[in-house]
């Protein structure tokens, strides 16, 4: 069972699928709207890593609102407080957000 609070976990994935959506709404061909949703648990850790096209111009019309949205402020401060790590990068023209959330099984009573 996991340890982590559901509407914490829903705030997470909200936040992250929400800002997903929002990117590739903005493209203006649609073959390339395209987001990736991977959440796995690997032993007693989660992984949520998240991807998606977008227009590699708004690298420098929205600079303020990718670093700090209040959002993104959200998810990295919950997996902070849970421990996790979080990791975002860009690679071509894909936005990614990776989280690892550590220790997040509970222990059943024995």
């Amino acid at each position: 069972m996991i340890k982590l609070d559901t509407d914490i976990f829903a705030v997470v994935l909200g936040n992250l699928i929400d800002n997903s959506i929002n990117a590739v709404l903005r493209l203006s061909n649609s073959k390339e709207k395209e987001i990736s949703l991977l959440i796995k648990q690997l032993d007693n850790n989660l992984l949520i890593e998240i991807s998606n096209v977008f227009d590699t111009a708004e690298l420098q019309t929205r600079k303020n609102r990718q670093f700090e949205g209040i959002g993104i402020k959200n998810v990295k401060r919950i997996v902070e407080e849970y421990g996790g790590i979080y990791n975002q990068w860009i690679q071509d023209n894909q936005y990614i957000v990776s989280i690892l959330l550590l220790n997040v099984n509970e222990k059943e009573d024995e």
